[in-house]
């Protein structure tokens, strides 16, 4: 039930400054004659007065006994009356009264809401419904059009039970074109998901529903499938390409608030149709999840081969020393002699032979010296790269700009997913 403060529905607020006053309900010098013109009493004009001044405000004659008695105070004294609150009394049980709303709907040129206003708070609230699914919205695109065309508003229930009504129809005819474009091999296919074999615990329809988890490798590789098996189901997407997306998502709402035994209990029509959108929402939902699980994957693979570094760096660093000490003594041994056979002779006893594996120790130390890590990321990936293919396959990236080469490189590696050594 939608309450009457979610909605733009008139109302008096229960506080009210004293610009407020001066701006809203000072009388007009016209009003004052239209008063004197209409009622023969303090306390029928008075009651006039103020019945004037608030429908002005509000598009609709209020309860008087629901009035701050400041706002009516504020009326007479400024209108010049005394006694204000027992002729506001005496008012309340005068038969005039009926008489004045039609006085006042005359002199403000307003129609009255039994001459045609349900009629066209309903056409209003149909077309509203069409696009619009939340029942404030349409309450509120109704007012709007009902204050343009100068019509007496009715009581707030009033908004909100046609608002009910005018949304059920249209829902209804939304439903009923989609499950009737469904083949019928589909429905079959559809209705499956709805049993629960006595033998299991959760149906399909639960399934449907489940969260990919945490993005470890078997958790990707389980997701991998639930994907699959949704894009096999996701056949009536094309028919909600013209529902309004505010009616998709409220259908996908509904849909996922449902256990399998409250969603049999609906119409056959709209049953389906929550079934179908709750099927395509699941599926682009299903795309991103594994798009993050990707992304989480390879930030996971990166920051291990980080600590692999790390480690390496730790573990080598004697290497490291032993290298530098070598360097040391070439330096100081070529700087104490000039002759360069001395200096070669100097240099050979240092080395001991060992030159190559100086040499491949050194070119060790430079590949890791510079915090690159990625020379040991494959040692990592390489448990795990069918499920990087598959999840290339699936996802298809495309590029958002006209920067091409993210596509390309994709392209390649699935490409070549099973060359051992490619050409370039």
């Amino acid at each position: 039930m939608t309450a009457i403060d979610e909605t733009a529905y008139p109302r008096i607020r229960s506080s009210i400054t004293e610009k407020e006053l001066v701006e809203i309900y000072t009388p007009e010098k016209d009003e004052i004659q239209f008063i004197n013109k209409n009622a023969k009493t303090d306390a029928s004009k008075l009651g006039l007065l103020v019945l004037l001044k608030l429908f002005q405000r509000l598009g609709y004659f209020p309860d008087l006994s629901n009035i701050p008695f400041n706002i009516i105070e504020y009326i007479g004294v400024t209108a010049g009356f005394r006694n204000i609150k027992s002729n506001i009394k005496s008012y309340s049980t005068m038969k005039a009264r009926w008489k004045h709303m039609s006085f006042i709907r005359d002199y403000l040129n307003i129609k009255p809401f039994t001459n045609g206003g349900k009629e066209f708070m309903m056409e209003v609230m149909l077309k509203a419904s069409h696009t619009k699914d939340i029942i404030a919205d349409i309450i509120n695109t109704a007012i709007e059009e009902m204050v343009l065309e100068r019509y007496e508003l009715p009581a707030f229930d009033t908004f909100s039970r046609i608002a009910n009504e005018a949304r059920a129809s249209v829902n209804k005819m939304f439903y009923e074109d989609i499950f009737n474009q469904l083949d019928e091999s589909y429905k079959e296919s559809l209705k499956l998901l709805l049993k629960r074999e006595e033998s299991e615990s959760t149906s399909p329809w639960d399934k449907l529903k489940q969260d990919p988890g945490r993005p470890t490798v078997q958790q990707i590789k389980k997701f991998i499938h639930h994907v699959l098996w949704l894009q096999s189901l996701n056949k009536g997407n094309i028919l909600l390409d013209n529902i309004p997306e505010s009616k998709f998502k409220r259908f996908v709402e509904e849909a996922s608030s449902l256990n399998v035994s409250q969603i049999n209990e609906v119409s056959i029509h709209k049953r389906f149709t929550l079934v179908v959108s709750l099927i395509q929402a699941k599926t682009t939902q299903a795309f991103d999840d594994l798009a993050e699980m990707f992304i989480r994957r390879v930030r996971t693979l990166h920051n291990t081969a980080n600590k692999a570094l790390e480690e390496y760096q730790r573990s080598h660093q004697e290497i490291a020393e032993d290298l530098i000490e070598t360097l040391g003594k070439i330096a100081e041994n070529w700087a104490a002699t000039k002759d360069n056979e001395t200096r070669s002779k100097a240099v050979d006893n240092i080395f001991g032979g060992n030159e190559e594996e100086l040499q491949k120790k050194c070119a060790a130390y430079l590949a890791h010296s510079k915090n690159n890590y990625i020379l040991f990321l494959p040692q990592y990936y390489r448990n795990q790269k069918g499920m990087f293919f598959k999840l290339l396959e699936l996802l298809q990236l495309k590029s958002t700009s006209s920067d091409k080469r993210l596509e390309l490189a994709t392209d390649f590696l699935l490409k070549n997913k099973y060359t051992r050594t490619v050409e370039i």
